[in-house]
């Protein structure tokens, strides 16, 4: 669905009961109070677990002398660095490490003023792999990432299959109190679903990475907080 299908979804649910919205751009106040509590619910969902959908990559190729490089726009867990052609190394990560120390084969990084510090500072160019949980959560309908739902097409980052999640939270944030008789069941609806679909990502092929480390096959597997 795409901002405005969710939209439409959102004005009809009982307790809310307002006639399908015909166009996107409306002064009516009962829809910006949905396209609000829509972005507040995918911002909701998609950071209240590490989904293995939020999960990107991006490589890029070290200095020599250079130790630091641009961040990414998420919580990095995963950081490779090439050992030859073939192979790959995973970095640890230290918040005490002094980049400056010395220069050599990076054996650990650190992330400094929203960069990504590499330790020791390369002394030759090798191939680096980051993994990250991105904290974008929405596309335009040209898949160009976003933070969040904006124009009629774009897109929310969660999958459609779970898609109805942002629905049964918007709801909920519309009402913003419990007093409202049909909170109960929203919130029942939403917790149950959320439940669901936290083991369903679990459990996905697409929860684990496989990963080529020192010469052999490992499998990286998130199971979640």
């Amino acid at each position: 669905m795409n901002y405005f299908e969710i939209i439409k979804k959102v004005a009809v649910c009982p307790g809310i009961n307002l006639k399908e919205p015909q166009v996107f751009d409306t002064s009516d106040s009962q829809i910006k109070k949905i396209k609000n509590a829509v972005n507040q619910a995918l911002k909701s969902v998609c950071s209240c677990w590490d989904w293995n959908f939020r999960v990107k990559k991006t490589v890029f190729e070290s200095v020599s002398g250079l130790s630091e490089y641009n961040g990414v726009g998420g919580n990095i867990f995963k950081v490779l660095c090439e050992r030859d052609i073939s192979t790959q190394y995973e970095l640890t990560y230290s918040s005490d490490i002094d980049i400056m120390s010395r220069s050599g084969i990076p054996c650990s990084y650190k992330i400094r003023f929203g960069k990504i510090a590499l330790y020791p500072t390369p002394s030759e160019s090798k191939t680096v792999t980051v993994y990250y949980y991105t904290d974008k959560y929405a596309y335009t309908d040209e898949q160009v990432e976003k933070e969040e739902l904006e124009y009629e097409t774009d897109v929310p980052l969660i999958p459609e299959k779970y898609q109805d999640l942002i629905v049964h939270k918007a709801v909920l944030n519309y009402f913003a109190k419990p007093s409202k008789k049909e909170y109960p069941y929203y919130l029942a609806q939403y917790c149950e679903r959320l439940s669901q679909v936290k083991l369903d990502d679990r459990d996905s092929l697409g929860n684990t990475l496989s990963i080529e480390i020192s010469g052999r096959s490992q499998l990286l597997k998130r199971f979640g907080r």
